[in-house]
């Protein structure tokens, strides 16, 4: 689908990626946000993260990519391109349900607020492609790599499957020495982690699981562990930013 930048407003899909080729970017080409992204932007440049990198301190959510900052600016690359690819990931973080009713007329999603640039110039025709993550879309991802020798800085989505031999029971998912990003168990949407805390493990009910194999999945953000492992654990993780 191809749509004029000021057209594309939260009024489409839930989650979003975005890309367009771009033919030629100067030495220090600058992508600039207009208003505030809401509610957080991943940028890659050729499937290289450029930023944001974490989310461990609260200070990191003055940065590029997170909804405190309006207005803000990039830097894509330290020396000429051609034929490059800029995709944006938009997530949406959720909605308020307490206020009054015209406070839900300045909750749209999306980068709504302005226009996205290139070294001042507006860009058109972005490739848009809805990330809705429905169990069905999940379970049926294919062409997995063996990543178990080598941690990943970027985007990416883990498979791995978890075999239980007698009856399932109530667990946690252990999230330390993740950076941020989702959890789905057989395609079911577990929920949202991230390093800054305060709630380092997410509660994984028995009924979720079954005897034989289960596939869980993190989409990872920032980072991966050094080891590569999904960790379980029986109780509840509290640390970091409260």
């Amino acid at each position: 689908m191809f749509y004029q930048w000021r057209n594309w407003i939260s009024t489409m899909a839930q989650g979003r990626a975005m890309d367009i080729l771009c033919t030629e970017w100067k030495l220090d080409s600058v992508l600039t946000i207009e208003g505030h992204v809401c509610d957080h932007v991943l940028v890659l440049v050729n499937g290289e993260l450029i930023a944001p990198k974490q989310l461990k301190y609260l200070s990191d959510l003055d940065g590029f990519g997170f909804w405190r900052l309006e207005g803000s600016s990039l830097i894509l690359n330290e020396e000429p391109i051609r034929g490059a690819t800029l995709d944006i990931i938009v997530e949406e973080m959720g909605r308020f349900n307490v206020g009054k009713f015209n406070q839900y007329n300045h909750t749209f999603k999306g980068l709504w607020q302005g226009n996205v640039t290139i070294n001042g110039e507006n860009i058109y025709d972005w490739t848009i492609m809805p990330l809705e993550w429905k169990t069905q879309w999940v379970n049926e991802l294919e062409g997995w790599e063996d990543l178990s020798d080598r941690a990943q800085e970027a985007p990416t989505m883990y498979n791995s499957v978890l075999h239980i031999s007698d009856e399932p029971q109530d667990t946690f998912v252990d999230t330390r020495g993740w950076g941020k990003g989702l959890i789905f168990v057989n395609g079911f949407a577990l929920g949202r982690y991230v390093a800054i805390g305060p709630q380092k493990s997410l509660y994984l009910p028995g009924p979720l699981l079954k005897t034989g194999e289960n596939q869980i999945n993190f989409f990872e953000h920032f980072y991966s562990p050094e080891d590569g492992l999904i960790k379980f654990t029986d109780q509840l993780i509290l640390e970091g930013v409260f």
